[in-house]
């Protein structure tokens, strides 16, 4: 499969302590296509640098992901994220499925295992939408919903 390149500039919120604060994130990221008998799948490599108004300290990233297109409307993913800040380091693996629901749409569901000092799990939903054919689809909208309890 083809490998591309991406570039990634983004603008948001985050939320601290009750509070709401803009964020600026800057990303490059790398992926590959591959088949495995007659299922197609991808791997990639995501670098990114964060600033969160609100803190003091930049945010650096580096993530991983491997998928296979289980069938034609569903894909299996294992996602794993670091990142560094102020000196700590934190991860997570996250194993996800994605369905898709219409021919450009796909929704997805993962567990997040996430250790940042403090173990915990999470439930990561997502939804990527296809723009234009001649591109990997891109993740619109994602969020972390987490658990109350701790390991």
């Amino acid at each position: 499969g083809a490998t591309r390149f991406s570039l990634d500039l983004g603008l948001g919120t985050h939320h601290r302590d009750g509070t709401y604060w803009g964020m600026a994130k800057t990303a490059l990221s790398v992926g590959h296509g591959f088949q495995i008998a007659d299922r197609n799948g991808w791997i990639a490599i995501d670098a990114a640098v964060e600033r969160r108004f609100g803190d003091a300290d930049w945010l650096w990233k580096l993530d991983g992901t491997i998928g296979l297109s289980a069938t034609e409307k569903v894909k299996t993913m294992l996602s794993v994220e670091s990142y560094t800040t102020n000196g700590n380091f934190g991860w997570a693996v996250i194993p996800t499925i994605g369905w898709h629901v219409g021919k450009d749409t796909v929704l997805t569901a993962g567990i997040e295992y996430k250790d940042t000092g403090q173990q915990s799990y999470g439930l990561k939903l997502g939804i990527w939408q296809s723009f234009c054919a001649r591109f990997a689809p891109s993740a619109l909208a994602e969020a972390v919903i987490w658990d109350s309890f701790l390991l």
